[in-house]
């Protein structure tokens, strides 16, 4: 790129009629030209851009027309349920405080939904697979809770329980948790959402029925009401949901699977890139021209040496890079400290 705007920056040598070079700002004693900017751009976030759009590109094809505009409708939909939700002058702060555009951030909506559509239509899962995840779920519960300090409380508020105590109301009275508030409701969960002490109390419990003796987890000693627990389906109701899940944990798991899955399309589309500046743009998951020779003449030389290869850490900074490249799920812009401050040079260049 940068010996491309030489070129053009040298053409009135050639044509004899080269247009002046604008500046993109002026200041006493110099300026900064649109050759300077670029260059500086493609030096500094070249690489990244080109992934980034490079790997849009990839996952939008792979769905057509029609899919692509519900996509972007549903997202559309849910950015307006979370400014509904937070305000639209919080949204506002928050995209000030990031640097990103609302543009940028219904992108990465659009582009969450997209992966995981992709992903969930790629993603083969056995039938012995299935029966595992089948017999591995747990149904969602609703449940409530008092959270005290020490256990000596937690038995007091159990034999008052005994007694004919209301849970909500001890709960307001003695519970340390914000939920103390609502009756120390916490609403319906799924499993591995709690901590592990609390959930195994929770799903060993009967419906209706309070912890006989306290629960104790790092936050305090829990008594532990159980709700409700919702009924498990046969293995053919529950295959889509389990197909979500297993999506789920592609998406948001160590990356290996999503780089593994990423390269495949990449090599069935063929991807090349052209500009020798910008060729490792995309190392993480293809493997550059030098490097492929490197592997060739190593290989080589093993055979010849009969010695085994040694695994190195390839498959651990290529899954770095796919998750600072690739991820673009929006986040609940009351969170602050969200992921897409991690993903902001990206979105910033992501096509708007």
């Amino acid at each position: 790129m940068l010996k491309k705007l030489l070129f053009i920056g040298s053409c009135g040598l050639v044509l004899g009629a080269c247009a002046v070079e604008s500046n993109v700002a002026t200041y006493d004693g110099g300026s900064v030209t649109s050759a300077e900017f670029q260059a500086r751009l493609e030096s500094d976030y070249g690489k990244s851009m080109l992934s980034s759009m490079i790997l849009e590109d990839v996952f939008k094809g792979e769905l057509s027309a029609d899919e692509l505009a519900e996509i972007t409708k549903q997202a559309k939909a849910d950015l307006d349920t979370q400014i509904g939700s937070n305000g639209a002058d919080s949204f506002n702060d928050y995209l000030e405080y990031y640097g990103i555009s609302e543009a940028t951030y219904l992108n990465n909506m659009v582009m969450s939904l997209v992966m995981e559509k992709v992903v969930t239509e790629r993603v083969e899962i056995s039938k012995d697979e299935y029966e595992e995840l089948y017999e591995e779920y747990k149904p969602e519960l609703t449940a409530s809770h008092i959270l005290v300090a020490d256990e000596a409380t937690a038995n007091e508020v159990i034999t008052k329980l005994n007694e004919g105590g209301d849970f909500a109301t001890l709960a307001s009275e003695y519970s340390i948790d914000s939920s103390a508030s609502s009756g120390g409701s916490l609403g319906t969960f799924a499993s591995g959402t709690m901590v592990t002490e609390f959930e195994d109390a929770a799903y060993a419990m009967e419906v209706g029925t309070y912890s006989a003796t306290p629960v104790a987890t790092e936050y305090g000693y829990h008594v532990i009401k159980l709700e409700a627990k919702a009924e498990k389906g046969t293995l053919k109701e529950m295959k889509e949901s389990l197909k979500a899940t297993v999506v789920a944990e592609i998406l948001n798991g160590d990356g290996k699977e999503l780089t593994a899955m990423i390269k495949e399309l990449l090599e069935e589309k063929n991807v090349k890139i052209l500009d020798e500046d910008l060729k490792d743009a995309l190392s993480a998951y293809l493997p550059s021209e030098e490097t492929t020779k490197t592997g060739s003449e190593t290989e080589s030389t093993e055979e010849s040496s009969n010695i085994k290869p040694v695994d190195g850490t390839q498959s651990s900074s290529a899954t770095s890079e796919v998750t600072s490249e690739t991820t673009v799920e929006p986040v609940d812009p009351s969170v602050e400290g969200s992921s897409v401050e991690a993903t902001t040079e990206e979105a910033e260049v992501v096509a708007e």
